[in-house]
């Protein structure tokens, strides 16, 4: 059996899909940011889904979020599939748009964890070599003072989506504060983020130059490169992605056996169910036998924010 995911309401994740053969079919430009940055925006309002930091790179995306009602894989089937299907359209391919690989949805514990990702997805174009100062970066990237705020309409895009469809005239892409954040003011995360994506911008440029690095490679030459080519650096064989991240190793090993837990009950639910036993109680976080399925599955109360 695969690994089956664990889907909880009220949980914080950092979100990760790639690009297929690490290709930059995301690179910036008007049409690619907005259609983007659109389906965000529609794909959270449906699926209730809470958006904390946002950045896409050339060839992969990533989101901090957080999923109220349990409805993650929902919303990335949402935003993965339409957004495949309208920038092939505008690119002109037919081919796999992202990795055949699923997402990465890794659960994140505890304020200083959420925000420490926050500040490492903001940071990612800086990281990356690609702009000195991360708010340069021309694709879809969410400032920290937009925390809070009303947000950015963003208009339909004009190509791929019907007049008279389903889809909006427009959304609006707000970020909210980080439930785990709940003792903070809006303006003290703003002010948190603001100054550690300065001092990881800082020290990137030293670690540049320690290794004779001293240029970034610029706006211009990241709008000038192909959709269709991709890094030249060869990709490593195998990558390790970790379930839970949590600066706490108490909190985390904690979240570790709530999932050892969860695959335990759910595989020993599973076999009866293949048995015959259809009223067999699967354990709160089954998702796709529930959905797909309609097996009774235990109630669980929402976690607290922690």
């Amino acid at each position: 059996m695969s690994r089956v995911r664990f889907v909880e309401a009220g949980t914080t994740y950092i979100l990760t899909r790639r690009c297929t053969q690490r290709q930059f079919l995301l690179r910036p430009s008007d049409q690619v940011n907005q259609a983007f940055s659109y389906l965000l925006g529609v794909g959270a309002e449906r699926f209730n889904i809470d958006l904390h930091a946002l950045c896409a790179m050339s060839n992969h995306h990533h989101a901090i979020l957080t999923d109220v009602d349990g409805r993650i894989p929902e919303f990335c089937e949402f935003l993965h599939g339409e957004s495949s299907s309208c920038l092939n359209r505008l690119l002109g391919r037919r081919e796999n748009f992202w990795d055949n690989r699923p997402y990465n949805a890794v659960r994140l514990i505890g304020s200083e964890t959420v925000l420490e990702k926050c500040a490492y997805v903001l940071a990612n174009p800086v990281r990356a070599g690609l702009v000195r100062r991360a708010y340069l970066w021309p694709g879809v990237w969410t400032p920290p003072h937009q925390i809070g705020k009303p947000g950015i309409i963003i208009p339909r895009p004009g190509f791929y989506f019907r007049e008279n469809g389903t889809f909006p005239d427009s959304t609006r892409l707000r970020l909210v504060r980080p439930p785990q954040c709940a003792d903070w003011t809006d303006e003290e995360v703003e002010r948190y983020l603001a100054e550690r994506l300065a001092a990881i911008e800082e020290e990137t440029a030293e670690e540049r130059a320690r290794e004779g690095k001293r240029f970034f490679m610029g706006v211009s030459a990241v709008l000038a490169q192909s959709p269709e080519s991709r890094p030249t650096s060869p990709r490593p064989e195998t990558e390790i992605v970790p379930e839970v991240a949590c600066s706490d190793p108490e909190l985390r090993e904690a979240e570790i056996e709530k999932l050892r837990v969860f695959r335990a009950e759910y595989r020993a639910a599973y076999r009866r169910f293949r048995e015959g036993e259809r009223d067999v109680v699967f354990p709160a976080g089954t998702y796709w036998m529930r959905v797909h399925l309609n097996v009774h599955v235990a109630c669980r109360d929402p976690p607290e924010a922690s």
